[in-house]
């Protein structure tokens, strides 16, 4: 076979490999860790690094090729590059080049996407493969659109990942969101451009699918920018379109865009609009809302973080170290609140803080050049040109509420290859690839091998232990479980350390604790160990110092001088998190420990001093003027409490809660109001009973607890038995302390 052949089929080869690409979003394995992530970015890199090979075969059999160059391609090329100076300008190399296991992305992510834009300039230069590329693309988004039927009507065995919301198998509604508002444009560009009228069918159902994928997400950023991305192209058919009829129907198609939109807005409270949920969600949008509030108070700490590395930012995946240093307060309103970001949910905050400046000119420099080129192009339709600029303008805005996933990075890099090689914007120029030029790229071969060993193969293993480990937990197979978290970390100077070992403290913390001295002892050892090691390799990550310090509170029985500890970790906690009350929760829960009072309500009122309307910052107050004896103290704090939740003190939970501390700081008082309380709340429950007649016949006031002991009987033979032999043992004094 001579080298024509050979290249020739080289080069479907690696149309077809990208091509294969689209089915990423396909791809689901509930045995990894994250199921949603892990195999989709496993599957990506395998086929790109599949393509690169097959095309430094092609350079080393053709010697010369040709190669569309674009402004655009320089800009994406640049992008990476200014990423790869802010990982390492950035606070934690390893975090911004390998990523982690949950997100995936990172420069080695970044570096794929690359490789993968530039083979599709390559290898997709005329209309037809592309046409075949979106084509095989709605195919497996109507297989994933078709998934999350599945999972709306409860129909098989479809995961629910999301309640209500559809995600398929991308796992979060966010995603599935943006990933069918792009298809919803392709198809649209498609059935308009493309003439078999059996594809017509095809596109119509791709787009009525679609359309209806985006109401079933729920997603607000979605339907926000579906929504702009029709007024666009209603509005651009308008202003620049050539026929009449086209004119006239996008003047009608704009006009009753705007009046349903404002329809919708203005009978929000309605029946109508309540009763559907993605209506309900969008026209419900507040800047009253927990949600907006949340999300506004994170983009003015991404601003205050930007001042602080404005050129190249905190590098990429590093947005949780911002948002800790400079965390908003006020998104903290009760326990379950969620306190931890490590994307800043809007496109432009997230690369203004991990890629400063430069990532962001560069990021939506991008995005307009290809809109610019996309108005000046002179061989492509108007029609096309307007479409593909409302298709980017409504990803835009869908990504300021959310963020990407690689599923829809590659739908978006293809289009921006597609407005390159079609609409004609760059230059194909031909490369002669010289002896040294090869021997380069075979090391860049060599390095991308080394890369994808360690992000693939490694990494794999490491996560299927850590997989393991997490099954037998929840199994209740302690032994096993932590066997398999040691094998995950033994050797582990990977990215993927940071999670496993965040991981082993909390099943530790959750596990140890019900085990004897000589087994729980050698866990926590090992735990801190492992924990001290994240800490030495990223040690401006707060999340390990919180963990050493949990695991230094719960084990101090085993370790006394593990609580001086916690308070020696207390400068450099408060210098990565100043703003979390949760940094001076636990420098306060070791000065309680150590009975040094005084010091521990200092810690708590700077708890109270970020979150005056947060109960829990009271709870620990109100417990250190207990047990201090402070009794103004202790009913200031009280009423303080009762403004913030009126019925606290009401709560079965909270008397049950502050039992033992009534006990421990001899409140004999406020001990048996509570217990008569929870009587009162629940009857049913013959412990809150047996404990208030026990209280009293402790303090041998003998017929009092056996008043109370006896409003039990009459429920069944046996209790009535019970509450017999318990009088017994009432005057037999076996309670009298």
């Amino acid at each position: 076979m001579n080298n024509y052949k050979i290249t020739n089929i080289l080069d479907k080869v690696l149309q077809w490999v990208l091509i294969a690409v689209t089915v990423t979003p396909l791809i689901f394995y509930k045995y990894f860790y994250y199921p949603f992530i892990t195999g989709k970015v496993l599957f990506f890199r395998v086929l790109v690094l599949l393509g690169l090979l097959a095309w430094v075969v092609l350079v080393f059999l053709k010697k010369r090729i040709k190669f569309c160059t674009s402004p655009i391609w320089r800009v994406f090329l640049l992008l990476v590059m200014i990423m790869f100076l802010a990982a390492i300008f950035g606070v934690n190399f390893t975090r911004s080049f390998w990523g982690n296991i949950e997100r995936a992305e990172g420069v080695v992510f970044w570096l794929f996407l690359l490789i993968y834009f530039s083979l599709l300039l390559y290898a997709l230069k005329d209309i037809k493969m592309w046409r075949w590329f979106f084509r095989i693309s709605l195919a497996v988004g109507i297989i994933v659109i078709g998934y999350g039927l599945l999972q709306d009507f409860g129909l098989l065995s479809a995961i629910s990942t999301t309640g209500s919301r559809v995600s398929s198998t991308l796992g979060n509604p966010a995603y599935m969101g943006s990933y069918a508002l792009m298809h919803f444009f392709i198809a649209l560009y498609l059935i308009i451009k493309d003439r078999p009228m059996g594809w017509k069918i095809f596109y119509g159902i791709a787009i009525a699918l679609n359309l209806w994928a985006i109401f079933l997400t729920q997603t607000r950023g979605a339907v926000i920018g579906l929504l702009l991305g029709l007024l666009v192209w209603g509005g651009l058919s308008v202003f620049r379109g050539k026929n009449r009829q086209i004119k006239k129907l996008g003047a009608v198609g704009l006009v009753s865009l705007i009046i349903l939109s404002l329809g919708a807005y203005f009978l929000r409270n309605t029946n109508l609009i309540q009763s559907n949920d993605t209506l309900k969600r969008v026209t419900s949008i507040s800047l009253e809302s927990y949600t907006v509030q949340t999300r506004l108070a994170a983009w003015r700490t991404s601003l205050e973080a930007f001042k602080t590395r404005p050129i190249l930012g905190w590098g990429p995946e590093n947005y949780g170290y911002a948002f800790s240093k400079y965390f908003p307060p006020e998104i903290y309103v009760e326990s379950g609140s969620r306190i931890w970001f490590d994307k800043a949910h809007n496109v432009f905050f997230e690369f203004l803080v991990t890629t400063g400046v430069s990532g962001v000119v560069l990021y939506f420099g991008l995005i307009f050049l290809a809109i610019y080129y996309l108005f000046r192009s002179k061989r492509i339709s108007v029609v096309t040109s307007n479409i593909f600029i409302a298709l980017l303008l409504g990803h835009l805005t869908a990504n300021m509420f959310v963020f990407d996933s690689v599923s829809t990075y590659i739908l978006w890099l293809a289009v921006l290859a597609f407005i390159i090689n079609i609409a004609g914007k760059g230059e194909e120029k031909e490369i002669e690839f010289k002896s040294g030029f090869k021997i380069i790229l075979s090391l860049v071969v060599i390095l991308l091998l080394y890369v994808s060993y360690v992000t693939n193969v490694l990494a794999m293993g490491q996560i299927r232990n850590l997989l393991y480990a997490e099954a037998y937990a929840r199994d209740g197979q302690t032994e096993e479980s932590y066997n398999f978290y040691l094998k995950a970390l033994e050797n582990n100077n990977s990215f993927t350390r940071f999670e496993i070992t965040r991981e082993l403290a909390v099943f530790v913390r959750n596990s140890a604790g019900s085990l004897p001295n000589y087994q729980a002892g050698p866990m926590y050892d090992k735990a801190i160990e492992e924990v001290k090691k994240s800490i030495d390799m990223d040690p401006e990550e707060i999340r390990h110092y919180y963990n050493l310090s949990q695991l230094y509170l719960k084990s101090y029985k085993i370790d006394s001088s593990r609580l001086q500890k916690v308070i020696d970790l207390g400068p450099k906690m408060i210098e990565l998190a100043p703003r979390r009350a949760h940094t001076y929760y636990q420098i306060g829960e070791a000065y309680v420990l150590l009975k040094e009072y005084d010091q521990a309500l200092e810690n708590f009122q700077k708890a109270v001093e970020l979150n005056p309307k947060v109960i829990d910052t009271y709870v620990n107050v109100y417990a250190v003027a207990l047990l201090k004896g402070d009794q103004q103290l202790e009913e200031t704090t009280r009423q303080k409490m009762e403004l913030v939740e009126p019925d606290f003190f009401e709560l079965e939970s909270t008397l049950v809660r502050y039992l033992p501390l009534y006990k421990k700081a001899g409140r004999e008082d406020l001990l048996a109001a509570a217990l008569d309380k929870l009587i009162k709340i629940n009857p049913e429950k013959v412990e809150y009973t047996s404990s208030l007649a026990i209280f009293y016949a402790e303090k041998g006031e003998n017929k009092k607890a056996e008043e109370v002991i006896k409003t039990l009987l009459g429920r069944n033979a046996e209790l009535d038995k019970q509450v017999d032999d318990f009088i017994k043992k009432i005057y037999n004094k076996e309670f009298k302390k």
